[in-house]
């Protein structure tokens, strides 16, 4: 009397899945870094806008024209940005009230992004 079961998955059908599995991965992974890097990229240019108004608010509010544009984020003498994003850094600029605004903003992740506004705080160009 062989009283051997039939239940239970062979080696070959485990090695078929195993395989699916890899290749649905191989198809997700590139498409998660990409929506990830974009989602950075968005940040950075919300970042920079924070930065442009915060001087334009400082401009207003100190009676002057020009200004670093580190010593808008997180510093001693004027706190208008407590920080920016994760992982974002303010490349130092001195913007000017009366002249079109040039940022520069870097992520290890991403780089660095150069952004210009105009006077009126409009984005022009395209960052990336």
């Amino acid at each position: 009397m062989n009283i051997r079961s039939k239940k239970g998955f062979t080696l070959v059908e485990i090695m078929i899945v195993v395989v699916i599995i890899g290749l649905l991965a191989a198809m997700a992974i590139p498409a998660f870094q990409k929506v990830r890097r974009d989602s950075i990229k968005k940040t950075m240019v919300n970042d920079a806008r924070i930065l442009m108004n915060a001087a334009q608010q400082y401009f207003m509010d100190k009676a002057v024209t020009t200004i670093d544009s580190t010593v808008l984020v997180g510093s001693a003498t004027s706190n208008y940005i407590k920080a920016l994003s994760k992982g974002n850094t303010v490349t130092p600029a001195t913007l000017t009230s009366a002249s079109d605004f040039t940022l520069g903003v870097t992520n290890a992740l991403v780089g660095t992004s150069v952004m210009s506004f105009d006077n009126e705080g409009h984005l022009t160009g395209d960052p990336y």
